[in-house]
């Protein structure tokens, strides 16, 4: 008996890599072989390859103005693309944009200011507070002098009561 060592070996596709499939994108979209290979037509557009649109002379120029009101110094840079209309637009957005932040500034400060003041009011009004406190508290100790003389001179003061200091920290009386 004759023993034959013909097999069939299958060792994969060369160049393919596990989890790599050959028709299908890393995003699940299929590539070009694989709408062919199932009939579907024609690919559709990628969302990477789209064709840039040329810009027009109007829109670059247009883009040349943002830019240099941005970047005020890089104007002599660009002075002979650029016409003395174009160049005083420029300067007119420039000054135009200084004056807006000029005004939002003075805003802040009106702000900042009020604040300021009020703070100066909230600590006159704690100034007051604590002086109030310190006057009962001198009424207080006077009072409480007073009862406890009262006291040792033997009058009957049994129905008053002494008076509680009062604390800053706290404000109970």
């Amino acid at each position: 008996m004759e023993i034959s060592e013909t097999y069939l070996a299958h060792h994969g596709i060369k160049g393919q890599r596990w989890g790599v499939r050959r028709y299908q994108n890393a995003d699940g979209s299929l590539t070009v072989e694989g709408r062919k290979r199932k009939g579907l037509g024609t690919p559709r557009k990628s969302l990477f390859s789209k064709k840039k649109k040329e810009k027009t002379d109007e829109e670059r120029k247009s883009e040349l103005r943002d830019y240099l009101r941005d970047h005020p110094k890089k104007m002599s840079k660009y002075r002979k693309v650029l016409t003395q209309e174009d160049v005083d637009t420029i300067i007119k957005n420039i000054d135009f944009d200084r004056k807006l932040k000029d005004i939002r500034q003075s805003e802040i400060d009106r702000g900042f200011a009020s604040i300021k003041n009020t703070g100066t009011r909230i600590a006159t009004v704690a100034g007051l507070v604590n002086q109030g406190l310190n006057i009962y508290n001198s009424v207080a100790n006077t009072y409480n002098l007073i009862y406890d003389l009262q006291n040792r001179s033997g009058a009957d003061m049994t129905n008053k009561k002494k008076l509680p200091l009062a604390s800053a920290s706290s404000g109970k009386k």
